[in-house]
């Protein structure tokens, strides 16, 4: 089987993932760019916009990956001209419908006008970007795609390429996602927090403060500003369209997610889930079923009673937590055997310790 071909069944039903590591043509495509990029502070990009800015991030591959390695990027064709700017073309099918077309051109203008903030390579502030692309040209039929030609200065392309290495020459401080899913994304917030998601996957997780999120997702400062609305409107919908077509996703329910000073929301908790912790965790859940079943003679009343806990916010600590309890209750219905006290129905006796032991999460749910 073709490495292209090779899939994974993630946990949502319907959903394919690429195997890390892996590309597929068609919507497996790996995109690597520096954190600076992924941390970057934009005010008032469009959904739109966003795609064209992943679109040159996509177009600017082959010199990000040359940076990687350390290899001279500036020898490229796409550097060669004597001037001060290179041309980036566009598929406009990659962003849009036909009917839209217009709108990615009109939208497209409004980047010449962008101030982007990046963190600056030699340490932690940051430096701006006053002007994204300097000229636009007219769209083009290439190989029977309508392509839009950018121009962009090359002082603003190497801020953009240039990835950090460490003192062994190995890349560091750079994200690795999927551009499709940054491309098809419904909203602007998802096509701002995916990379920055995809960036912690092997770390596992992340804290982030809540100013600083708000900003690297573009959202205004007198905009959501109840910690509430900012979890309705950017947050959960967030999590439910890269749960449905990602390779990775949060969940901002998890009872450790929302850090507070007093009352107040100040920072976040991101774990990052991948679809391999998700196969794991049911796993375990089906091991702590099976565990009721064939040593308490759960029955499907029961495991409907209890069922919330397995189905909503189930985690490794629950996992855990579970265990222990049901350890816990068979050594203690064995000890009572043969006494006045011994346990006779042990499904109600385990169900109702169970649900004693989990109301606080149980009242959550």
């Amino acid at each position: 089987m073709a490495k292209s071909q090779i899939k994974k069944n993630a946990a949502k039903k319907g959903m394919n993932i690429i195997l890390p590591g892996y590309t597929n043509e068609l919507n497996g495509t790996e995109i690597y760019q520096s954190n600076r990029v992924t941390t970057a502070k934009i005010k008032g990009l469009t959904n739109i916009q966003s795609k064209i800015f992943f679109s040159i991030i996509h177009n600017l591959q082959e010199p990000i990956r040359m940076s990687m390695s350390g290899t001279d990027y500036t020898q490229l064709q796409l550097f060669a001209n004597d001037g001060e700017t290179i041309n980036i073309g566009i598929r406009l099918s990659d962003i849009a419908q036909p009917a839209q077309y217009a709108e990615v051109v009109e939208q497209a203008q409004g980047l010449m006008n962008l101030r982007v903030n990046m963190k600056s390579p030699k340490g932690e502030e940051y430096i701006s970007i006053a002007s994204l692309i300097n000229r636009i040209e007219k769209p083009k039929k290439v190989d029977g795609k309508a392509v839009l030609y950018l121009r962009m200065d090359k002082d603003v392309a190497n801020k953009l390429i240039i990835i950090d290495r460490n003192t062994l020459g190995k890349p560091v401080n750079y994200t690795k996602y999927l551009l499709e899913v940054a491309l098809k994304a419904r909203s602007k917030y998802t096509s701002r927090l995916y990379p920055l998601i995809a960036s912690w996957k092997q770390k596992g997780g992340f804290r982030i403060r809540l100013e600083e999120l708000r900003q690297i997702v573009g959202v205004e400062p007198n905009e959501y500003s109840e910690y509430a609305q900012f979890k309705r409107r950017v947050l959960l919908p967030v999590q439910k369209e890269l749960e449905d077509r990602a390779d990775c996703w949060f969940n901002c329910s998890a009872r450790d997610f929302e850090i507070r000073d007093g009352k107040k929301v100040t920072t976040l908790n991101f774990k990052v889930i991948v679809p391999a912790m998700q196969e794991a965790l049911k796993r375990q859940a089906d091991m702590i079923k099976a565990l009721l079943k064939n040593h308490f003679d759960f029955q499907d009343g029961h495991f409907k009673a209890i069922d919330p806990l397995f189905s909503r916010n189930f985690n490794h600590d629950r996992a855990e937590n579970f265990m222990s309890k049901i350890l816990s209750l068979s050594d203690y219905i064995n000890r009572l055997k043969g006494t006045d006290d011994q346990v006779n129905d042990r499904a109600s006796y385990a169900l109702k310790s169970i649900i004693n032991h989990f109301q606080d999460e149980i009242n959550k749910l």
